[in-house]
Formats: structure tokens, sequence, C-alpha cells
């Protein structure tokens, strides 16, 4: 991949070609691994049968890598090849230096991935009133890892400032109050919420155009 002056552009589709090379189009023969062993997701590791999940695994290593210049699993230098992919397939990844903005798109990113039936995130909103400074925002947030971990946080964010007649709640930047793993849970940067017509919520995060919509529950 390189980043030209008009955005990101793929250079390689050396794996595209190769499938269509062959007649079954199964990459994953018994003592045969096609790939880049720090982009690789668990499963390819394994030598499982590549499907897209893999291409969203290697999305997530690849932010990881153009934000910090490391990859999330360390170098193949490091221990050898074969270290690399036990890393893989058992440890979680390592997103010191990861923007907090980028490094939960990075982790939705490796959830997402997983193949099968593991569940799925779930985000729990709550707002209250307050005078600026209270805290008015709580949110808890699960779901699964790679490698059949899961992840629980929650955070609190304080009211920002006193909004006017129709304009956007601003709160935060919200605190971790409970992260299991620690590393999974990054506090958030201030947001902007705003009740829509038709009674969702949108919780942008101020500045970079990031938005949720948040459903009422009773």
């Amino acid at each position: 991949m390189l980043l030209t002056i008009d955005g990101p552009r793929v250079i390689d589709f050396g794996i595209a070609r190769a499938l269509e090379s062959l007649a079954d189009g199964d990459l994953t023969r018994p003592g045969a691994m096609i790939g880049s062993p720090g982009f690789m997701a668990p499963e390819q590791v394994r030598g499982e049968r590549v499907t897209t999940a893999c291409d969203v695994f290697c999305l997530g290593s690849v932010l990881a890598y153009a934000a910090t210049g490391r990859l999330p699993f360390g170098a193949a230098e490091s221990g050898g090849a074969h270290a690399l992919m036990f890393r893989i397939t058992q440890e979680d990844p390592d997103l010191t230096g990861v923007p907090a903005e980028l490094a939960g798109v990075v982790r939705e990113t490796w959830s997402a991935s997983i193949p099968g039936d593991r569940g799925a995130s779930t985000r729990k909103l709550t707002i209250r009133q307050g005078d600026v400074g209270d805290q008015v925002l709580s949110l808890t947030a699960e779901g699964p890892l790679a490698l059949g971990a899961t992840y629980h946080c929650e955070f609190t964010a304080p009211l920002a400032a006193r909004p006017g007649d129709g304009e956007p709640v601003l709160i935060g930047p919200s605190t971790v109050s409970v992260g299991r793993p620690a590393a999974s849970c990054s506090p958030g940067k201030a947001t902007e919420l705003t009740l829509l017509p038709d009674g969702t919520l949108r919780r942008a995060t101020t500045g970079s155009g990031e938005s949720l919509i948040y459903t009422r529950s009773d």
C-alpha cells in the first residue's frame, strides 16, 4: 500500500492472482502457506481456509502498523517466524502508541474478523442531566476479542459545556472506570450528543466526524 496525494493505493494483488490460477480456489493446502507472517490472521497461520475474515484482520494490522511503524504482533526477527506465528495465535496484539481514536477501530476490525459465531459487540449508553463538570455520560461496551477472549469496558464522562438552544451537548473526554483487559479500553475524546428527529441519539467525536447512532431501549 502506498499513500499518494489523493489517498491510499493498493499496489500488490499477488494473492488475488494466485487465487485465479487455482482450479479449486484453495490456497490453504497441507504444508503450504501464502501471506506476510506479520499480517496473517490466526486461522491463516493455523493453515485453515483463507476467507474474507482474514482480509479484515489484515486491515487492522495494516492500520496499527501505519500508525506506529511497528507490527502489532512483533517482527519475525524477534524470535523467528515460528515465534511470530505463536504470538499471532496465542497472544493479544500490542497497540502501544496507536492513537486512542484509531485503537477502537483497530480492535473492532479484529473482533469483526473472527470467523464463525462468537457473539457480537454490545454498547449501553446512559445520559443524565447535570451541571458543567458533573458525570453525565456512562458507556458500557463488551464483546469478543481474537483467540476467543472478551473485553468489558466502562467509561464515564462529564458535561463539558452547557448547550445553547438547538445546539449539541458537549461531553468528555471520557475516562475508563473499568477495563478488562486494560489494553482494550482506551479513554475517548470529547463528544457531541445530538437528539435526532426520529428519537435516535448521535454521538460524534469532536473534530473527527466519527459517529455512532444509538436507539433507545427501555
